[in-house]
């Protein structure tokens, strides 16, 4: 069973997500939207919120304006990375002004 968790990197989501929780209460306690997602949200529903999370890792739009570090972090996210790069070039293949202004790429910190 460990090595399932290991594997599939669920201790250091569930690490970040808290992480964010945090940040996100201690930076604006009056937002009522969540930053993984848009709409609203009861910031004092850790479910709800770790609910989100877990939606965004399913959906791959986790990575989205995170840190290289994170998006090495795991196997998940190295993929999802790789799906975006590939995503882009075949848009910019077909219609290069497309990826510049879809925010696929952009989306990514450096």
């Amino acid at each position: 069973m460990n090595s399932y968790i290991d594997e599939q990197g669920i201790s250091l989501y569930l690490k970040d997500a808290l992480n964010q929780f945090c940040q996100l209460r201690r930076s604006k306690p009056s937002l009522k939207s969540s930053p993984l997602s848009p709409g609203a949200y009861d910031q004092s529903n850790i479910a709800q919120f770790l609910s989100e999370y877990c939606r965004s890792v399913q959906y791959g739009t986790h990575l989205y304006k995170r840190e290289y570090e994170y998006i090495m972090l795991t196997t998940r996210n190295r993929l999802r990375l790789e799906n975006c790069l590939n995503l882009a070039l075949i848009c910019s293949r077909e219609d290069p002004g497309v990826v510049r202004g879809s925010g696929v790429v952009r989306g990514f910190n450096h």
